[in-house]
């Protein structure tokens, strides 16, 4: 009798020490979860050591990137349609009330012809008449004669904008046969391994290490991080991180303290000096 009494008792001991064990068991990082990063390519570099560092430190947290253009993401962030842009132009009128900006360092925009191509340098002013079609031949600037092709990247994309800042003061006219591609990917199958076409790219660990293109120098000075840093190479522009601040969830408020953060800082500061 008394040891059938216990035994209800033993099965209550044997479940209160399931429930101890479980929650001491390793519990799910609240920050979990994965969270739509979509814009600009140029920060990608930056963005991605960010990420990558910090989802190190909580394994749940995974972030999905696209690059589909600077403006695109700003405007969705600010409608709450993605967590996170990228970004390095600054906003328009529509969204500026609507998002902040966190700086990542600073990008370049270079010019990128094929690495067959003997130009390795071009003045502002040749650049500026080449786009325009006022120069159309090679051996104009130095070059084997040939006609020049050129390929731009599509109207209101920032690293456009900052290339007719730059070169045109803002306002640009094109060569009539000039052709139009949307990223990174297009332009260099436009002019890998050509020596007739000339584009511009963004300077990253990707255009600087992808074999057949080159990527010229403008007035003697190379577009490399390091000059980017420096101030020497000129046709540079801001990166940054793009949030909504009424919309911004714990693991992306997290992630943007850790980017402001003296790591983040780091991690900014190795990828702005490549």
């Amino acid at each position: 009798m008394g040891a059938r009494s216990l035994r209800p008792h033993g099965l209550q001991l044997l479940v209160a020490i399931a429930i101890a064990f479980t929650a001491c068991g390793p519990t799910r990082d609240p920050l979990a979860g994965t969270y739509l990063v979509k814009g600009g390519g140029a920060p990608r570099d930056t963005f991605i050591a960010l990420s990558t560092e910090f989802s190190a430190r909580h394994p749940g947290v995974n972030f999905e990137f696209e690059d589909i253009g600077s403006k695109p993401g700003m405007s969705l962030v600010a409608t709450g349609a993605i967590d996170l842009a990228t970004s390095s132009t600054e906003p328009d009128a529509t969204v500026r009330d609507l998002i902040r900006l966190v700086p990542v360092g600073v990008g370049g925009t270079a010019i990128v012809t094929g690495a067959k191509n003997v130009v390795n340098n071009l003045a502002r002013d040749q650049v500026r008449a080449i786009f325009a079609g006022e120069i159309t031949d090679w051996a104009a600037v130095g070059g084997e004669p040939g006609h020049i092709r050129v390929v731009t990247r599509n109207a209101n994309s920032a690293i456009r904008l900052s290339f007719e800042a730059y070169f045109f003061g803002g306002k640009a006219t094109y060569a009539k046969d000039t052709f139009e591609v949307s990223d990174m990917s297009q332009t260099i199958i436009a002019v890998k391994d050509r020596s007739d076409v000339i584009s511009i790219i963004t300077i990253s660990d990707k255009s600087l290490s992808e074999g057949g293109i080159k990527l010229l120098s403008v007035d003697g000075v190379a577009p490399t991080k390091q000059n980017l840093q420096s101030g020497a190479y000129p046709v540079r522009r801001a990166l940054y991180l793009v949030y909504n601040p009424q919309l911004v969830k714990p693991a992306i408020g997290a992630f943007l303290d850790f980017v402001r953060g003296p790591d983040g800082q780091r991690i900014i500061a190795e990828k702005s000096s490549g």
